[in-house]
């Protein structure tokens, strides 16, 4: 027979600081909301989005974490744009770039960049100008890449 004075197990579901700032500084190292609920000890999403909704002071963090996120991807974007590209010896000895690791950081490029600037609309809507805009090998023009003029923080 169980007590009723035995604790429950299972996820927490009651808000404190220190959840809020534990699940903002997994954000900050890259983990989504998905990884940080397998983590022990942790709620789950849907508990994660109430609380957002539920307390103001979580809500900030959670939205300054996801700003400083979003500045982390850009500097990890220009890291991509800025890295020296791999090479290899063909069979003439010719030191040719190879094809796979571009096509590979472009990839990479293009996914971040994309994911950069659906954040950029959600979270200061369309006030965005382009800085760069490329086609590809076909003559389609990729998305040009955005910053906010906008002074929201």
């Amino acid at each position: 027979m169980k007590s009723k004075t035995a604790r429950k197990q299972g996820r927490p579901s009651k808000y404190t600081k220190e959840i809020g700032e534990k699940i903002c500084d997994l954000i900050l190292d890259n983990y989504s909301i998905r990884k940080i609920c397998e983590l022990e000890g942790m709620p789950n999403s849907k508990t994660i989005f109430k609380w957002l909704d539920k307390y103001e002071e979580f809500n900030q963090l959670y939205a300054r974490a996801r700003r400083y996120q979003s500045e982390q991807g850009f500097d990890e974007l220009l890291d991509i744009i800025r890295q020296e590209p791999q090479y290899y010896e063909d069979a003439k000895g010719v030191k040719r770039v190879d094809p796979g690791f571009v096509q590979h950081q472009r990839n990479k490029a293009d996914r971040l960049e994309w994911i950069l600037r659906t954040r950029q609309r959600r979270n200061y809507g369309g006030d965005a100008y382009a800085i760069a805009t490329e086609n590809t090998e076909k003559g389609q023009a990729l998305p040009p890449i955005t910053i906010s003029l906008s002074d929201k923080d």
